[in-house]
């Protein structure tokens, strides 16, 4: 087995997700998804088990359940040791070490590049996906962003405003950005008279108050409790223009269109040092701006 704590929010959970995915590939083994965490952890939901994810969701109590319940436990619990092994990531950067792991590895980290799992991307494809069916007014923006020249905008604003530490650490995404994303777009022939822009974000208001963009823009109004469908409805646009966000970069990776252009900010941390080990985290075919 290998087994990899999930914290953060959903986009740092779907890198945990996909990177002890892809290990159990290699290793032909099973995949324990350690979400005890969120016990104590309230600044973002659980939400990967919303995903049709292949893995056993379990605090510590549960996974020695399960673990009984599959015989793979069968005498002498307390001295057994099922993960004897621990990594730990050291920084953002990509560590091959990742990749040679051992069976029975427990890992700890965010395995921010798609390095660890490039590999089995269309495995994941299949995977992440929504477990539940949309609802009528999700469908009809489905059905909209699915039949026009769809380019979903994502605006992270949140904690990155409003917490004076997350703000020094990620830094946002400024308008300036935006019509430089656009204006590529325009300047290699991506837009065309049936161009619609579809707007995500944490704070749609400001979005609606603040975004002259010279085109069409759907607000798309999700719901904070469900921010896995955002994210689904994002990767179904035709392209992406993203921010400096996990979240972001997922809505973008699962996009299935071969053709798809990915426009991405080229410093992804306010901080300095962040930036330095953040040279993984975009896909090498994405266009930075």
């Amino acid at each position: 087995m290998i087994k990899i704590k999930i914290m953060g929010g959903l986009g740092n959970q779907l890198f945990q997700y996909a990177t002890a995915r892809a290990l159990s590939e290699k290793l032909n083994t099973s995949v324990v998804l350690d979400v005890s965490e969120f016990n104590s952890y309230d600044v973002h939901p659980l939400r990967l088990n919303e995903f049709n994810c292949k893995g056993i969701f379990s605090s510590k109590k549960q996974l020695l359940r399960s673990l009984l319940e599959r015989n793979v436990i069968k005498k002498h619990v307390s001295k057994l040791k099922v993960f004897n092994k621990y990594y730990f990531e050291r920084n953002l950067e990509f560590n091959e070490d990742v990749l040679n792991v051992e069976n029975g590895s427990s890992l700890i980290g965010y395995f921010q590049t798609e390095k660890y799992f490039e590999v089995i991307r269309t495995q994941l494809l299949e995977e992440l996906t929504l477990k539940n069916s949309l609802n009528n007014i999700e469908t009809k923006v489905s059905h909209k962003i699915n039949n026009t020249n769809s380019i979903s905008i994502h605006i992270r604003r949140g904690d990155y405003i409003s917490n004076q530490y997350a703000n020094s650490i990620h830094g946002t995404c400024d308008s300036a950005y935006f019509s430089r994303a656009i204006a590529y777009m325009s300047e290699n022939n991506i837009l065309d008279d049936s161009s619609e822009f579809f707007v995500f974000s944490d704070d749609i208001e400001w979005c609606r108050n603040n975004l002259e963009l010279g085109y069409k823009l759907n607000f798309v109004t999700g719901s904070a409790e469900r921010p896995e469908v955002d994210m689904i409805l994002m990767s179904q646009c035709k392209h992406q223009i993203i921010s400096n966000s996990t979240f972001s970069w997922w809505g973008a990776w699962l996009n299935k269109n071969e053709s798809k252009v990915i426009i991405t900010p080229k410093k992804w941390f306010e901080n300095d040092n962040m930036a330095k080990e953040s040279g993984d985290i975009i896909p090498h075919l994405w266009v930075k701006l």
